[in-house]
């Protein structure tokens, strides 16, 4: 039921019928994105619209989410089912979810709390996360093939310069470095080759390993009491936990600006009290971490897609810069493995 107010002409007519299929009261609503933030009787909740072409992904996301709650890993943005009990409502061409509004704010991986409860959540979730009867191909977005066309390119690139022969300062920092990242990237395909990262993919698929795909601050909200509410889960599906964790690494580390060997090692700890790392995850994850990821993107970003300006500069120069943290953080690491 809503309630005859001016706060409420953010919604339209249909999203009006939509809420009566909820056991809610209705109190203020509010425009927020592609949704609208509404107070209840019963808290605050969060109405999403989305087209007919997205039914498989919200049944998809449905599955995951109560699977995962059913294993004990309940703070999500799970589904609110309506009155007669289904986890959307159909409107036209439209379907719309319901689910809890949570106001705690984002986490900041800069801080030792926040990222140790993070770092402790998303090995619980790779953990308890194997969705059964509704698998989807894996995501493939760090798997072997998708390095070597990244490899590729940068090889392409350097070429085409080469072959232009006239230089502009982008392409001079990119021609001292290209081979050496041409290198690097080709020693650390050959490491995935080793470890059988193929494999890895493979086991995920048939096991259902659910990743979230977006652990960045946004989507993580931390209370006070160090309660975790994780939200957007538009993209989550079966991947690999270990390259999940890598980009959850890369992303700290670039937060901190800084590859510090510390910080690494105490997330390392953490996930692995909860989710151990075999041998061939262990040498999967170092082997994504010292593909030059920022380099090449980059370098795809000025030639690729055209982009130019000072600011691309500086990212490349600071990105060529990184490769040297990252080396070092890379050795402690082994070295710490190896002990």
């Amino acid at each position: 039921m809503i309630e005859n107010d001016q706060n409420f002409v953010s919604l339209g007519q249909e999203e009006q019928e939509v809420l009566q299929q909820y056991p809610y009261e209705i109190g203020r609503t509010e425009r927020r994105g592609r949704g609208w933030r509404l107070e209840t009787d019963r808290g605050s909740k969060g109405l999403y619209r989305y087209k007919s072409l997205d039914r498989d992904r919200i049944f998809a996301v449905h599955h995951a989410l109560e699977q995962l709650a059913a294993r004990g890993f309940r703070h999500t943005s799970r589904h609110i089912r309506t009155r007669q009990g289904e986890p959307f409502v159909r409107k036209g061409s439209s379907y719309y979810i319901l689910v809890d509004w949570y106001s705690y704010p984002s986490v900041d991986f800069c801080q030792d709390r926040d990222l140790q409860v993070a770092t402790r959540n998303l090995a619980l979730l790779h953990r308890l996360g194997h969705v059964k009867e509704r698998q989807e191909e894996v995501d493939r977005v760090m798997n072997r093939q998708a390095l070597e066309d990244r490899n590729r390119e940068l090889q392409e690139y350097r070429q085409r310069v080469e072959k232009r022969g006239r230089y502009n300062a982008f392409d001079e920092i990119f021609l001292e470095n290209a081979r050496k990242m041409e290198q690097k990237s080709t020693e650390a395909i050959e490491r995935l080759i080793a470890s059988d990262i193929d494999k890895l993919y493979t086991e995920s698929s048939e096991k259902g390993s659910i990743c979230h795909r977006h652990w960045t601050e946004k989507n993580l909200r931390l209370s006070k009491d160090n309660n975790l509410a994780i939200i957007g889960w538009d993209n989550c599906g079966t991947d690999l936990p270990v390259a999940e964790l890598t980009r959850f690494i890369r992303h700290v580390m670039d937060r901190r600006e800084s590859w510090d060997i510390d910080t690494g090692k105490e997330m390392l700890a953490i996930y692995e009290e909860i989710r151990p790392l075999d041998k061939r995850e262990t040498d999967v994850l170092a082997s994504l971490l010292s593909f030059p990821h920022k380099f090449w993107k980059v370098v795809a970003s000025y030639y690729r897609d055209g982009h130019r300006s000072e600011e691309l500069l500086s990212s490349f120069r600071q990105a060529i810069e990184e490769e040297v943290e990252r080396d070092s953080f890379l050795e402690k690491l082994r070295q710490q493995q190896r002990a």
